[in-house]
């Protein structure tokens, strides 16, 4: 009886332990599945920031101010290429139509100012003449234009050259009528110029009478001491001409054409735009400091 009671107890405890084990197993199982539960943790990625760049703004001209006593260094007036490609959008559908009368078409382009903003009319713009250049006469003391002229554009007005838009330089092989071939340079471009009255008091002032295919040479000859023309014998002078759009139309100059011949084999189609220009003011003017040396209004 004794060791029935001892085995029973023993069951017991036996009982107990495999119990105990089985929570156990059971703990660690819940833990191991609660554990698996858990969201695992996202890898880091690189933050990238985008750095925009910022928009340009759109050129737009700046008046001139002719109270100044002196223009900043390296000074070189209006940018003619942006001018021309602006006033050439802003006009491009300003031409009188071939049914409306001068009466209509001048009805339509009457507010200049809304038709060319904003270039404005009431504004003073400066262009600086790039074809002048000068040469000191010691004994004179005076600084001559070596040459610049005016061009003819049609029997109310002459152009003046500013600068050059594009140029593009090819050959091709030509022929003539007997089937000779030469090889053939060409040249074409487009110039931008100022289309000036000839019925102003700048160009009746400033330019002599035509002379042909010469056109009206510049009289722009100024005066400078010795001393002072000595300083800037390593510098460049520049002349700015300094005036008011007057209408909204591109005017097309005569440009430059030359046919190919035998002895002077070279064609060349170099077209003018002209803006219709008053000047006001021409500046002389020393670029690299921006010291005016003279100056003249009309």
């Amino acid at each position: 009886m004794r060791y029935v009671v001892i085995l029973v107890i023993c069951l017991s405890f036996s009982q107990v332990a495999i119990a105990a084990d089985k929570t156990s197993k059971s703990k660690k199982q819940k833990e191991i599945t609660i554990v698996s539960k858990l969201p695992t943790q996202p890898s880091e990625t690189p933050i990238t920031t985008k750095i925009e760049k910022p928009i340009p703004e759109p050129w737009k001209p700046v008046a001139f101010d002719d109270r100044v006593e002196r223009l900043s260094e390296g000074y070189k007036g209006l940018n003619p290429i942006e001018f021309h490609k602006m006033f050439k959008e802003k006009t491009s559908g300003l031409k009188k139509g071939e049914y409306e009368t001068t009466e209509e078409y001048n009805k339509r382009t009457a507010n200049k100012n809304n038709l060319l903003a904003p270039i404005s009319t009431n504004e003073l713009y400066a262009f600086q003449i790039r074809g002048i250049t000068f040469q000191y006469n010691a004994d004179t003391q005076i600084y001559n234009v070596i040459w610049y002229s005016a061009q003819e554009s049609d029997k109310n007005s002459v152009t003046c050259f500013v600068e050059t838009i594009y140029r593009k330089e090819d050959s091709y092989i030509g022929s003539n009528a007997f089937g000779a071939t030469l090889n053939i340079n060409k040249t074409e471009g487009l110039k931008f110029s100022l289309s000036l009255s000839k019925k102003s008091s700048f160009v009746k002032e400033m330019f002599d009478p035509p002379a042909g295919i010469l056109g009206q040479k510049y009289r722009g000859n100024f005066t400078i001491p010795l001393d002072k023309a000595r300083q800037l014998k390593d510098k460049t002078v520049g002349v700015l001409y300094v005036g008011n759009v007057t209408d909204v139309k591109l005017i097309k100059g005569k440009g430059i054409y030359s046919e190919p011949t035998y002895d002077h084999p070279t064609k060349i189609e170099i077209e003018e735009d002209a803006v219709p220009f008053d000047v006001k003011k021409i500046v002389y003017y020393v670029v690299q400091t921006g010291e005016i040396l003279y100056q003249k209004s009309f």
